[in-house]
């Protein structure tokens, strides 16, 4: 009688017991490797961009996992958008890409998405002098031969550039008139109105 109790009393400790395999598919279980997620999701792009992709591995309670290693990456349309080994995207032509992110751990895979869509890079841009003594947009990116309209009010302003080769010729105190400017040389060009100092810009020629 005393040995049959003895083993009810094992079988009962046995089955309140967690999962031996740790996967977390049980309540007394570790959480697992659940999923993966990657930022940008669907960056937009002009040819020559650059973005890095985030990758951030999760479990089941959505709680980030650290230590799962280095993820790979691999574009459906390398001619529209290259990926390196640590998740920096290229554009290098028009058109979109789906950059897909994979990760293996403990014999789990895992992958995410990431869709790139690329646009050929503008050839011309302007830029209003606001009643604010600002740029806008204070920052301007075209391709290389393209050209940058500084649309000047009843306000005073000016455009000079830093000192480099390829700037163009700087913009004279100026009012209620339209200046172009074309950038030949692939650079980036910061700028700024010498009347108002707080007045900065950047044309940034790919």
């Amino acid at each position: 009688m005393r040995a049959f109790c003895f083993s009810l009393v094992m079988a009962a400790v046995v089955g309140c017991g967690g999962d031996s395999d740790g996967t977390g598919s049980g309540t007394g279980g570790a959480p697992g490797f659940a999923s993966l997620g990657v930022s940008p999701i669907a960056p937009s792009l002009f040819v020559g961009d650059q973005v890095t992709l985030v990758v951030t591995p999760r479990d089941q309670n959505n709680n980030v996992i650290s230590g799962l290693g280095s993820p790979t990456f691999q574009s459906s349309a390398p001619n529209v958008a290259m990926v390196n080994n640590g998740g920096v995207v290229s554009a290098t032509g028009a058109g979109s890409s789906t950059i897909t992110a994979s990760l293996t751990a403990s014999g789990i895979k895992r992958t995410a998405i990431s869709r790139v869509d690329v646009a050929p890079r503008p050839s011309d841009a302007t830029v209003l002098t606001s009643p604010a003594n600002a740029f806008n947009p204070s920052r301007v990116v075209l391709a290389r031969g393209g050209s940058v309209t500084w649309m000047f009010g009843a306000v005073t302003h000016n455009v000079v550039f830093s000192p480099r080769a390829g700037a163009p010729e700087n913009i004279v105190n100026t009012s209620n008139a339209a200046v172009p400017r074309t950038f030949t040389t692939a650079d980036d060009y910061p700028y700024s109105c010498t009347i108002h100092p707080s007045m900065t810009g950047m044309v940034l020629v790919r």
